[in-house]
């Protein structure tokens, strides 16, 4: 799994809460996935539903890191590039396929004896950002502007409670409301972004993503389900 160095240093210049995750996959298979799955009976095309089976659907084989988590990884390639400069890809991890002296599969992260991160399941990841992440993830919300005036930081806990609030909320009443964005500060808070750095999507930008990036958003409601029985 290679990584472009120009980019991350650039991710890395971003505000916190607007710095993306790498996903990428964690394989249980030995060379190409289509010649492995289809050696196993499984069209390659199936690996995007559940039904192609624990070992081949991709969501057991995906995993997460943040961009912070990489950039601990590679920080010695990042100091030495330092700049935004695309085009100068490294290592991030290698997997290495069971041997009859290893008989488990293998990882090596970077290029030198670098400590290995905690990498994220894709199906985990999701679970926890149906309950608001982790406090120390990259991530943006948004809640009624009327609870963000006067304010500049917020504890994770009280975003939560107004998140939840916000799920109570009548949909025409919602349409019409003003509506502030908090960003994670990486140390378990939120602080309150720019107007220019609202979370809403820029329709201008819907276009291929050289960097392959994906914005998802959750509603309040997705978070606490309960809020609407």
């Amino acid at each position: 799994m290679g990584v472009d160095i120009g980019q991350l240093w650039e991710y890395l210049q971003r505000p916190f809460a607007r710095q993306p995750y790498y996903v990428f996959p964690r394989p249980s298979w030995q060379g190409e996935l289509r010649i492995a799955a289809q050696a196993a009976g499984v069209h390659e095309a199936e690996v995007a539903f559940s039904r192609s089976g624990a070992q081949w659907w991709f969501a057991e084989w995906m995993v997460v890191l943040t961009t912070a988590q990489v950039a601990a990884v590679l920080r010695a390639e990042l100091a030495a590039w330092n700049r935004r400069d695309r085009g100068k890809k490294t290592v991030l991890v290698r997997f290495h396929h069971p041997t009859h002296r290893h008989p488990h599969w293998q990882t090596s992260w970077g290029t030198g004896a670098t400590p290995a991160p905690a990498v994220t399941p894709w199906r985990e990841f999701w679970s926890e950002l149906e309950l608001c992440g982790r406090p120390d993830w990259p991530q943006m919300v948004q809640i009624p502007a009327v609870n963000a005036r006067g304010r500049a930081r917020f504890r994770r806990e009280e975003v939560l409670r107004l998140l939840r609030n916000s799920a109570d909320l009548d949909p025409f009443e919602a349409a019409n409301l003003e509506w502030a964005a908090l960003g994670a500060d990486g140390d378990g808070g939120y602080v309150v972004v720019p107007e220019r750095g609202r979370v809403v999507p820029d329709k201008r930008h819907s276009g291929a993503d050289p960097g392959h990036r994906v914005a998802v958003f959750l509603d309040a409601r997705a978070l606490f389900p309960a809020a609407d029985e």
